[in-house]
Formats: structure tokens, C-alpha cells, sequence
């Protein structure tokens, strides 16, 4: 497969809406051609009514084209660049913790889908997340309005949702508060959702703690001695929590799991400075 270009929004949408054009002079042409003959297409009623046509269906193909690109517009190559650091690139299909069957960044193996006998390149992986996204991983439907939520936010919550499960999180509290606009009170939502089967996994409270912080749009001091609702100055009861458990085990190992967090979000905050880019999804600097 070839590298996808899936952040180039506006260009992308531009082509569509030329092809659409084209779409149109061809109807236009078979118009003239096919369905009047010349004598009646020089009468000026009939032009008048043609042109018309032209008008309502070259609109008509444009809105098409449009909705075409508000549907993908939310998945940028800064939402995959988020998310295949957190899931890390396998080429060969192997079991998850919670004993799925995976591949690439992730990618859950469906029914009839086999990658038993092949090696996934980068970027096939991340064409295979981009895909899973969009079509089964899209938060959006849960959401009042989700054209009111900063691209930040939409990635810190996508983020989520491919993690731990598209109807999970769209009946969670996290989204309840989104969609009443109580955008702090959201804040703290992300933290429970730190374990599988009732065990705490490190690995999602670090991830948790990341996607708050790409969602809040600001970031917790790791070397301080202050819990985040003190740093924040907010009540953030579950994120206290988990940030005490990684802070006993970063006490313990010196893993370093609250540096970590945050070096992942000052990468995400220097990508999203960068802006959209001209780029292979290999290149996810």
C-alpha cells in the first residue's frame, strides 16, 4: 500500500468537488446530446431550464462532496500519530492482553480477515487504524455537537475510544459532561478507565493521564509534589488517584511513567505547532 495523505483535508476536498464538476459537464454534455435535439435546445425556455438543472446538480455534488470531507476531516495525522504511539506497530498478528487476536496499531482481525502468512508494513498499519477510525471508532455519533469540540479534544477522546471500546465510551460520563457542556467536569473522566477485568494496568494510567492533557490542552509538572488538582486548581479526584499509583511506581523502578505522559504530550503539542504537512505516514515525527 501506498503512504496516506490523510490530513491534507482541504486539498483533498478541493479534487472531490472538481471531479464533481467534471461529473457535471459530463451530465451536461449527455444532456445536450443524448436527450434534446439541437432545434429544441435553441429555444431559450429549454436553455433556461437546462442551466437550471446544471445549477441544482452541480450544488447537489458539491454538498455531496462536502460531507464527503466532514466525515474524514476529524481524523488527522496528528489523531494517528497520538494513537500508534500509544498501541506501538506489530507487523505480525498476535494476541492482546485481553487475548484479541491484533496487528499493525492495534487492528483488531475481523472475521475473514488472515495475516497469518504476511508481514504489515508501517504504513498498511496505519492506513489499517486511520480505516478502523472512521468506520467503527467514530465518537462523534454520541456527541450533541460534535463540531463544537477543538481538534485537540475530538483526538484526546478518539484516542480513547479506539482503547477501550466505541459504545463503552459513548454511554460513558465523560461524554454525558461533553455533551452538557461541562467541559472541566469531563476532565476527571478519563482516569477510570485504567485497567481490564479489575486490574490496573500502568500503562493505561499513564495513557489516561496523556489524553487529559491533549483534551485539557495543558499540562501536569511530573517532578512536583502537588497532586493535579492542586496543580490545576481543580477538583480532579480520579486522576489523584492514578497519579499516586504511578508515583509509588515510579519510586520503586525509576520507570518514569509521570515523565513520560508528559513527554508524549509536549511531542503531540510541538506536532499540532508544526500544522498539517505533506507526509508518508511513515514519517510520524
Amino acid at each position: 500500500m501506498s503512504g496516506f495523505r490523510c490530513n491534507d483535508v482541504v486539498i483533498s476536498r478541493f479534487l472531490q468537488i472538481n471531479d464533481c464538476f467534471n461529473i457535471g459537464c459530463y451530465l451536461e454534455v449527455y444532456i445536450y446530446r443524448i436527450t434534446f435535439n439541437e432545434f429544441v435546445v435553441q429555444h431559450k425556455t429549454v436553455k433556461k431550464y437546462i442551466n437550471m438543472l446544471r445549477y441544482c446538480l452541480l450544488v447537489l455534488l458539491t454538498l455531496v462532496a462536502g460531507k464527503w470531507g466532514r466525515e474524514e476531516a476529524w481524523c488527522t495525522h496528528h489523531t494517528l500519530s497520538l494513537i500508534s504511539q500509544f498501541e506501538g506497530f506489530v507487523s505480525k498478528a498476535y494476541r492482546c492482553p485481553a487475548g484479541v487476536p491484533t496487528v499493525g496499531y492495534g487492528h483488531v482481525v475481523e472475521k475473514g480477515e488472515s495475516f497469518s502468512d504476511m508481514d504489515l508494513t508501517q504504513d498498511q498499519a496505519l492506513e489499517l487504524l486511520r480505516s478502523d477510525l472512521i468506520s467503527a471508532n467514530d465518537i462523534r455519533p454520541y456527541l450533541i455537537s460534535p463540531d463544537s469540540l477543538k481538534p485537540h479534544e475530538l483526538d484526546a477522546i478518539t484516542s480513547l475510544t479506539y482503547n477501550m471500546g466505541y459504545p463503552e465510551i459513548g454511554r460513558s460520563l465523560l461524554i454525558k459532561h461533553i455533551n452538557e457542556n461541562n467541559i472541566e467536569a469531563a476532565y476527571d473522566f478519563f482516569a477510570p478507565w485504567r485497567g481490564i477485568n479489575d486490574k490496573i494496568i500502568p500503562g493505561l494510567i499513564k495513557r489516561r493521564l496523556v489524553e487529559l492533557m491533549v483534551f485539557a490542552n495543558r499540562s501536569f509538572d511530573p517532578k512536583s509534589r502537588l497532586l493535579p488538582s492542586e496543580q490545576w486548581g481543580i477538583l480532579l479526584k480520579y486522576t489523584d488517584e492514578n497519579w499516586t499509583i504511578l508515583r509509588k511506581i515510579d519510586s520503586k523502578s525509576g520507570s518514569g511513567l509521570l515523565e513520560e505522559a508528559v513527554k508524549i504530550f509536549r511531542e503531540y503539542q510541538a506536532s499540532k505547532a508544526r500544522g498539517p504537512r505533506y507526509v508518508k505516514l511513515s514519517d510520524r515525527s
